[in-house]
């Protein structure tokens, strides 16, 4: 009877025990019906009753398990229990199937979730702390699931913000780690100190991952974000675009953001030599380089400063300036940059050319120099031009406006080569702004130049040939890879093999089958240009030597690719290329230039030479960029063939065309 009775007491303490521990678990309590879907802890569940109403089967993203009525069954995801099913019309517990009219009882179910549920809490001590102030951050784990759990949490504190301290958990420089067991119903906290500095924010955004029994996985924690305040900010009211000889009012504006305590400061400006200030504020200092302006803001104080800015010449106009101050017992300091907008826009350089191309295959190199968005004018525009290092022209651009446009150089060019290289072109400009400021521009690229057998491509195919035993059906394909080369007279011969039309008879003359001088394979294009049947003779292996003719800019190439079949496995694969000239200049590794070229620059003009060119010029609105921009450079092509009419070819034209008109008369 003792032993009875002490049983029952401890059931009803497990029972209570179990109350306590599980009030806060997920649990699905519903009244279902048989071919009910629902999604309960993000899982997609479904039930079906058996036709005895005695036995429920649930099934779910991991697994499908029966419960008997009034019975229970745990899996390692879920706890299920069936207790009853219910009649009971009057309170909508029960329903009639819509189509054959029977009796659908509610179902009384609970599902309870056994997977891990971890709650992740954090605070931050401030939002919005001084530069100079530490921020303390809180985080708490908590297990509500039913398995214990290991946990990682992974956070890295942005520079130039500091980890200053870490409760708990770990430290490495910037990097906080905190790894842990964290058993069912417990809770862990850590603690860590930050200073977020001169950051105009800091997002706190650390990553968590858990692992259990059964389960792995990660949970996204919500970011924490830190806006610093100065507690003394300084801020420039202005213009930030000078404007040449006209000078710009300006103001600094101190202000004290501590409620609290008083800011004692001293700040230095410093500024590029072409800039002029001047103040008649007392408290301004005004140097040859900087600006000096010292005082004191009580709690919440603000003033302003008053002054000139007059700039001699063009250009960047950045001050950078620095503030030591005292704020209560606090030593602290302010750095930093006011960018003024430049008056010099600098034309835009749009410089052309194919970065990948085949040896002797035509290569573009044109320069367009854009002056259209600019305000400025620009004047001795000394440019050179160069590929390799081989060839170099120098033309000058004498005067360039603003809202123009100049095609300025424009010509083809090739390159010889044997085997793949990287070749630099590159432009190089020095020119001067209206106010005598030098600016230069560099700008190379580099070209791959590939070999020029490269540009072809050619592949087989081989099949059985269904009459005879051995024998294959060899095709051959063609592809001309570059965007302007056409490979001609392709012919091919086959080796230690006979060779027979399609329909099984043998070819006496197979060279003239596979030698025609109207096989054209055209640019970036692939074509199938022979068919046969290879019959073996006496060994496994013949070869396939597929010649044809390429034209270069300088030669005329000789392309031969051999391929060895191999009737056993009936496979194909390449055993080597050749290239030779038929005609022409032979390899030579240097760069050609073609004599005709276009744009405005009509000669190439050495540096040291004065040249001077005009191009009829007109005030364009900006609305009409596009048309504008085709015109101008119409009237830029017309003026320059005018600039240079005294040349004997041009005399000799322009007294042609006076003698056909006098020929009228």
């Amino acid at each position: 009877m003792k032993v009875r009775g002490r049983l029952l007491i401890f059931l009803l303490i497990a029972s209570l025990f179990c109350v306590v521990s599980f009030a806060d678990e997920k649990v699905y309590t519903e009244y279902v019906y048989s071919g009910d879907e629902f999604i309960f802890d993000e899982d997609d569940f479904s039930v079906r009753l058996s036709v005895n109403e005695k036995i429920l089967v649930i099934k779910n993203d991991y697994e499908g398990i029966s419960v008997q009525i009034e019975e229970c069954e745990i899996t390692a995801y879920y706890k299920y229990c069936f207790y009853n099913t219910v009649v009971d019309f009057s309170n909508d517990l029960g329903k009639l199937h819509d189509y054959t009219g029977e009796v659908m009882p509610a179902l009384n179910v609970t599902i309870t979730s056994l997977k891990p549920d971890i709650e992740i809490k954090r605070t931050a001590s401030k939002t919005k702390p001084f530069t100079f102030e530490e921020v303390l951050i809180t985080t708490t784990f908590t297990n509500n699931g039913r398995k214990d759990v290991n946990i990682r949490y992974d956070e890295n504190i942005t520079s130039p913000a500091k980890l200053l301290s870490c409760k708990g958990c770990t430290a490495m420089g910037d990097k906080l780690i905190y790894v842990a067991t964290l058993p069912r119903g417990s809770e862990k906290i850590i603690e860590y100190r930050i200073n977020p500095q001169d950051m105009d924010k800091l997002v706190l955004s650390p990553t968590f991952s858990y692992e259990s029994d059964i389960l792995n996985g990660t949970i996204s924690v919500a970011s924490i974000t830190i806006e610093p305040v100065k507690a003394l900010s300084i801020t420039y009211s202005g213009s930030k675009k000078p404007i040449i000889e006209d000078e710009i009012e300006a103001e600094l504006i101190f202000k004290n953001n501590d409620p609290d305590e008083t800011a004692k400061y001293v700040t230095t400006l410093y500024f590029d030599d072409d800039l002029v200030f001047s103040s008649s504020d007392n408290d301004v200092v005004v140097e040859d380089d900087k600006l000096m302006i010292g005082g004191s803001l009580s709690a919440g104080e603000e003033k302003t400063y008053e002054f000139l800015i007059l700039s001699k010449k063009s250009g960047a106009k950045n001050i950078f300036f620095e503030t030591d101050y005292r704020l209560g017992n606090q030593e602290l300091s302010v750095n930093d940059t006011l960018d003024f907008e430049s008056l010099v826009q600098k034309p835009k350089i749009e410089f052309d050319i194919l970065t990948e191309m085949y040896s002797d295959m035509p290569n573009h190199l044109g320069l367009v120099v854009d002056n259209y968005d600019s305000i400025n004018g620009f004047k001795d525009m000394y440019v050179t031009v160069s590929v390799d290092g081989v060839f170099d022209e120098n033309f000058i651009i004498p005067f360039l406006k603003f809202g123009r446009e100049v095609n300025a150089y424009n010509r083809n060019f090739t390159i010889l080569s044997k085997s793949a290289k990287d070749v630099k072109a590159t432009i190089n400009m020095s020119y001067k702004t209206v106010y005598d400021e030098i600016i230069s521009h560099v700008e190379t690229k580099t070209i791959k130049v590939k070999p020029t057998q490269d540009v072809i491509s050619i592949t087989h195919e081989l099949e059985d040939y269904k009459q005879a035993e051995g024998d294959l059906i060899v095709s051959t394909f063609i592809t001309s890879n570059d965007i302007i080369t056409q490979i001609f007279n392709v012919s091919e011969d086959v080796i230690g093999a006979d060779i027979l039309t399609n329909d099984g008879r043998e070819l006496f003359d197979y060279s003239v089958y596979t030698k025609s001088d109207y096989l054209y394979v055209e640019p970036k294009s692939t074509k199938k240009t022979y068919s046969y049947i290879a019959r073996k003779i006496d060994n496994d292996q013949a070869t396939i030597k597929t010649k044809t003719s390429i034209k270069g800019i300088n030669n005329v190439y000789l392309a031969t690719h051999y391929y060895l079949i191999n009737f056993s496995d009936k496979t194909i694969k390449s055993s080597g290329s050749n290239l030779s000239v038929t005609s022409g200049s032979g390899f030579n590794e240097v760069v050609l230039v073609e004599e005709e070229s276009s744009g405005v620059i009509q000669e190439n003009i050495e540096i040291e030479e004065t040249h001077t060119y005009e191009a009829k010029e007109e005030i364009i609105a900006p609305v009409q960029k596009e048309t504008k921009k085709e015109e101008t450079t119409n009237t830029q092509e017309q003026t320059s063939t005018l600039k240079e009419d005294t040349t004997p070819t041009k005399k000799n034209f322009f007294q042609k065309i006076w003698e056909v008109i006098l020929s009228f008369f």
